[in-house]
């Protein structure tokens, strides 16, 4: 059975996640408190509007959610032996190699970068009551820290549509394009003067700031080693301090009824280098008000090119109207904040 959603409030509560740079996992608490308060899992009347369809699952599991091999949770003997079918095809490693250094050298070459590209998709599924909200994110970004520059392109897709949407941060202004600016302010790209808090802003565009808190917070394991789009890497699996996330994302005072339930990430790591060059990572949370339960799922794939990037600006964005101007004619109110 599958229930209908009214599109509204599906679009207010993925909003939350739209614009780029947004702390996911501030962005999520949000996302669930809404979940719980606002209906935004479609618990409205169905209707014939050609709003699209959420899933039910009535409560049960999922059997193909058991399907997968529980493995030896330790995995340490680096051959993929007692690791499970993840792990399965990688070599063992013969040299002297710690996991723990390997996980702190990476961290130590991504706070060091100058400029690269990093591409990232992102799984979202928010559930409640048996019904499912699925949203698909991919973003791709060119970051140039000595010059202070970033572009970005990002694809959201939800059960009600695909939003794109591409933006510039440089100069002390951010740039946005997207069909829905043109909609909501006649104007495909609108700037922002964000002066203020430019390295903020900076800083919430850099997914890298986010990545090393995560691996910081880590115990790792060396699962062994594979060639990776033609290079020689390490794979570690990584346990992430969930109590320690909860601290950095919310403070010392913990969310009344949120917890991180799982984090866990698997890195590939270059023998050469000592760089990532792709991080998968899952995040499982929940919360609770008012005696309902909200769980999320984020699964993230994040892959890093270390390249030269040229950043330049379009007419186009360099020509367009400011948004404060444009919401004083359009009557709105809602501003372009990215850091959560």
């Amino acid at each position: 059975m599958k229930a209908l959603i009214r599109p509204d409030p599906i679009w207010a509560c993925m909003g939350m996640l739209n614009w780029p740079g947004t702390r996911k996992q501030t962005a999520l608490l949000a996302v669930l408190v809404l979940v719980l308060t606002a209906g935004c899992l479609g618990l409205g009347d169905s209707d014939d509007n050609g709003a699209d369809e959420i899933n039910d699952t009535n409560g049960e599991e999922d059997p193909a959610a058991d399907e997968s091999d529980d493995g030896d949770a330790d995995g340490t003997n680096g051959d993929g032996g007692d690791a499970g079918d993840e792990f399965a095809d990688l070599d063992p490693v013969d040299a002297d190699v710690s996991a723990d250094d390997l996980r702190a050298n990476a961290v130590t070459e991504l706070e060091a970068l100058e400029e690269f590209e990093v591409s990232q998709t992102t799984d979202q599924v928010q559930s409640q009551d048996g019904q499912e909200v699925e949203q698909q994110q991919e973003q791709d970004a060119a970051i140039d820290r000595d010059a202070q520059e970033i572009e970005f392109d990002s694809t959201q897709t939800s059960q009600l549509g695909t939003a794109e949407s591409s933006g510039y941060l440089l100069n002390d202004t951010l740039y946005t394009g997207s069909d829905q600016n043109e909609q909501q302010y006649g104007s495909e790209w609108v700037k922002q003067d964000v002066s203020e808090n430019f390295d903020e802003q900076f800083e919430a565009l850099d997914v890298t700031n986010e990545l090393t808190v995560f691996m910081e917070n880590a115990d790792a394991t060396l699962e062994g080693e594979t060639e990776h789009d033609g290079e020689d890497v390490y794979v570690l699996s990584v346990d992430v301090d969930e109590s320690a996330m909860e601290e950095h994302f919310f403070g010392a005072e913990a969310q009344d009824g949120f917890s991180f339930d799982d984090i866990s990430m698997t890195l590939w790591i270059s023998q050469e280098s000592d760089r990532p060059v792709q991080v998968e990572q899952t995040t499982e949370s929940s919360v609770e008000q008012d005696g309902q339960t909200a769980d999320a799922t984020i699964d993230e794939t994040i892959s890093f090119d270390y390249v030269s990037v040229d950043i330049t600006l379009p007419d186009e964005a360099a020509d367009a109207p400011d948004l404060e101007d444009v919401e004083d004619e359009s009557g709105g109110e809602e501003e372009i904040e990215i850091d959560g």
